[in-house]
């Protein structure tokens, strides 16, 4: 998994990156045909596909942007990608801006954006409402502007910060005229991932993370996780990550399109054999017997 931007910031020989005052431009370069992998922003960003196609899923929505397209994904946002190539475009290529809030604050006050986010009948601002990644159709304005910012890459204006800033200004404030709803993104603060333990675990349960990295995906420290948890669920992580994803692959097995391979690093597990043996520990029968019994039974109907 993929914390971001942290992660482009430690492998700057592969991504050529700009870090401003309150912001970052990464130019992300991908000479393979495919790429899977999950990621976590820990700030806001902006995704737009230069050539290839990217394919952001989250609650197992699926977004696919095209070459020319634009998202927006709100910070503390966990998602799964994919970055491939296209028969027109050999090499994926992207410009992600990343932004800080109080870069986008900054924005906020100056065009006194902030006071037209929709509040609820109790004056507290409509989260529920709001999406956590936006898509934005292909305009020739976006597309204009990042053409006029890749040049930049690798060159001396790279190191103008303050013109480069100014840029970045330029490019929320065409989102501005272009998709005004879009800015509603901005203005909440995006404390979701702090508030909603449950929801975190809900949909990452069955990724094969440390538990300091679902401690990061709920925005706590360690020690904070694991007392929350505690009283929320009665129980430590590592035993209710063990179970869920026991029960899990329980549920897998009994459909026909997984067999114990399969369910077992769907469900999270690392190798086959600790999840055979864990699995008829805690149900009393193999992994292999319950899915023999299931097919049985689906040949049987």
């Amino acid at each position: 998994m993929f914390f971001l931007p942290q992660h482009f910031f430690d492998h700057t020989e592969q991504h050529r990156t700009i870090i401003l005052r309150g912001c970052s431009v990464v130019e992300s370069c991908l000479y393979q045909e495919l790429m899977t992998d999950s990621a976590y922003t820990t700030e806001f960003e902006i995704i737009h596909i230069v050539s290839g196609m990217l394919s952001i899923e989250q609650n197992k929505q699926v977004h696919h942007i095209q070459a020319g397209g634009t998202a927006i994904v709100r910070k503390g946002t966990y998602f799964d990608f994919t970055k491939k190539s296209t028969a027109d475009a050999p090499n994926y290529q992207s410009i992600l801006f990343f932004l800080k809030q109080d870069f986008i604050n900054e924005f906020l006050r100056k065009q006194y954006q902030h006071s037209h986010v929709q509040k609820t009948h109790d004056g507290a601002s409509n989260i529920a409402a709001l999406k956590t990644i936006i898509c934005l159709p292909q305009h020739p304005l976006l597309q204009g502007f990042m053409r006029s910012l890749m040049p930049y890459f690798g060159s001396a204006l790279e190191g103008n910060h303050e013109l480069l800033r100014i840029k970045t200004l330029e490019f929320l404030l065409n989102l501005q005229v272009l998709f005004p709803a879009t800015l509603s993104v901005f203005s909440e603060a995006p404390t979701l991932a702090k508030d909603d333990l449950v929801r975190v675990m809900e949909e990452t349960f069955h990724k094969n993370l440390p538990i300091e990295e679902f401690a990061v995906l709920s925005g706590r420290s360690l020690s904070t996780f694991k007392r929350d948890f505690a009283e929320i669920y009665a129980t430590t992580p590592a035993q209710w990550l063990k179970e869920r994803r026991l029960n899990y692959a329980k549920k897998l097995l009994a459909q026909d399109k997984y067999n114990v391979s399969e369910a077992c690093y769907e469900a999270g597990f690392e190798n086959v054999s600790h999840f055979s043996a864990s699995f008829k520990k805690y149900f009393g029968y193999s992994p292999t017997h319950l899915k023999l019994t299931s097919s049985q039974q689906s040949f049987e109907r």
